[in-house]
């Protein structure tokens, strides 16, 4: 199993809009700017640095650690224009995991560009309003901020927020070991098996198998976590039947598995109390997830009334915190087919 890890930014936008003293401004840039501008912008802040408090610099754009990134100055610039924030603002950018906030006085030229910052520094984190600009921008220059028809603040929240899956890698040798891992197709993982009695004396196993499966652990905060808890993602989900000469059948239901809307999701271990939190999330797969038993998702039961327990249902889709379907598959036992039978909805507990 190996182990991946990839970062999503989110962003959180406010604007605030401060009068001051009257001065000629060019006009506000069309929208259709916006890309010309991030560029400009970006051109500017190329290689810049800002002083910290523990006299230490910190890249504003360009090496791997600087506060923004091209992308970032490109949300940058099209918050400014949601926020009505040209043809000059006060861009605060914030990113959770740093302890300062990065301070720009970002300001359109006469010829349509953006100007090198007059005012660049890093500042403590605080509530951002007019009295706290003026204080800060003192701080950082010994000067009260230069004087504008319209002085606005718009600040721009950066949220890294870290997504761990682990790859999982086929079993080698499960060909020559035999058994029903052996007439699986290359790269299959085996999810879970149970006997099945199809009442001709012989042997016959349900499977569940996952192609290009990986792990993804779940923060356990949201009614989906409770729903689908730790789970694998695959591109492809199938049941399999296998008798003791070979495969008898299989069935791909991976278009019947949504998950939360856009890949399949196979439930592996349940959600407990401990789960949630960063504490948890920074534990490694073994110290948390060595010990649990997973989920028995090849429940073979009687689920459409004939008396035979050869049916099993498995999640589909989450809808929303009350509501969830489920697809029920069933094995023929005089054809051995198994067959899709239908879709119900299900109603969860309140939580």
């Amino acid at each position: 199993m190996r182990r991946l890890v990839s970062t999503v930014f989110l962003l959180l936008v406010l604007s605030a809009r401060l009068h001051g003293a009257a001065a000629k401004e060019p006009a506000p840039p069309p929208p259709d700017r916006a890309a010309a501008l991030a560029e400009s912008l970006a051109s500017r802040l190329e290689g810049r640095t800002v002083r910290l408090g523990d006299g230490t610099e910190a890249a504003v754009l360009g090496p791997p650690g600087a506060v923004l990134s091209s992308e970032r100055v490109a949300t940058c610039v099209k918050t400014l224009f949601e926020a009505e924030g040209w043809p000059s603002s006060w861009l605060v950018v914030q990113d959770v995991e740093r302890p300062f906030d990065l301070v720009i006085h970002v300001v359109l030229a006469e010829g349509g560009s953006v100007l090198p910052p007059d005012v660049m520094f890093a500042a403590t984190r605080r509530e951002w309003d007019a009295d706290a600009l003026e204080t800060a921008v003192r701080e950082a220059t010994g000067r009260k901020p230069p004087r504008e028809k319209t002085r606005s603040v718009v600040i721009q929240r950066f949220t890294t927020r870290v997504v761990t899956t682990y790859v999982y890698e086929p079993p080698k040798g499960a060909k020559e070991a035999g058994g029903l891992s052996a007439l699986l197709p290359e790269g299959a993982i085996l999810r879970d098996a149970r006997n099945v009695d199809l009442g001709d004396g012989l042997r016959h196993t349900l499977a569940l198998v996952l192609f290009s499966a990986r792990f993804v652990p779940s923060d356990c905060a949201s009614c989906a976590a409770h729903l689908f808890g730790h789970a694998d993602a695959a591109t492809k989900v199938e049941l399999v039947l296998a008798g003791e000469k070979g495969l008898e059948d299989t069935l791909d239901v991976t278009s019947s598995l949504k998950g939360v809307g856009h890949e399949p999701l196979v439930p592996r271990f349940a959600c407990r109390e401990d789960d949630a939190g960063a504490a948890a999330a920074a534990r490694s797969y073994e110290e948390r997830f060595s010990t649990r038993e997973p989920v028995r998702i090849v429940d073979v039961k009687d689920l459409n009334g004939d008396g035979l327990p050869l049916e099993v249902s498995l999640p589909a889709e989450f809808l929303d915190c009350g509501r969830h379907t489920s697809v029920v598959i069933g094995v023929d036992p005089r054809e051995r087919k198994l067959r899709i039978l239908f879709e119900r909805m299900e109603r969860d507990a309140a939580r």
